[in-house]
């Protein structure tokens, strides 16, 4: 399967037929397994996270085994790789129908609403050190995410039809 966005896998293991996903630079080999992979091509990062079972990630030539609880994130500017563990929960939380944010910065926060919600996104002001932490709904209408968002005090937003514009 050759994906780009983001799919969640839930793959029963078939002695000798291992599955394989592509995700741009990545060859992701499974051997049964419950996983998901974010590769958009407006993230600067491709991520596989490793809910069960076991995965190879494939990357110029060399090849890096998840253990659940596991996270492959891939820079692709730089190239470089880095493997976590944690963080699995918010990787997978969309397919539950939840956003779920821990310390992540407002335009990744935005990039997700916007692919969710069909809207474009615009900034006013310096959006630098901004950063979400939270749990809600996807079925909740963009006012309502918006709203909630604007509790913390971090930014306000201004809707202009489908523009939403993030305000320092």
């Amino acid at each position: 399967v050759e994906i780009e966005g983001e799919v969640y896998f839930d793959v029963k293991k078939l002695n000798g037929k291992p599955f394989v996903v592509l995700a741009k630079n990545q060859r992701i080999t499974v051997l049964g397994t419950r996983f998901n992979v974010m590769a958009y091509s407006d993230e600067e990062t491709i991520e596989t996270s490793l809910l069960e079972g076991k995965v190879v990630v494939n990357i110029a030539d060399k090849a890096y085994a998840l253990t659940p609880g596991q996270r492959t994130t891939f820079h692709k500017n730089g190239g470089n790789l880095q493997i976590s563990s944690g963080g699995v929960e918010e990787a997978v939380a969309w397919q539950a129908g939840y956003f779920k944010f821990n310390a992540e910065h407002v335009e990744s926060v935005m990039r997700k609403i916007a692919r969710w919600y069909d809207v474009e996104i615009a900034y006013d002001g310096n959006m630098e050190g901004k950063l979400f932490k939270g749990t809600m709904s996807r079925y909740d209408e963009v006012e309502e995410v918006l709203g909630l968002l604007a509790l913390t005090g971090t930014v306000s937003f201004k809707i202009e039809g489908r523009r939403i514009i993030v305000m320092e």
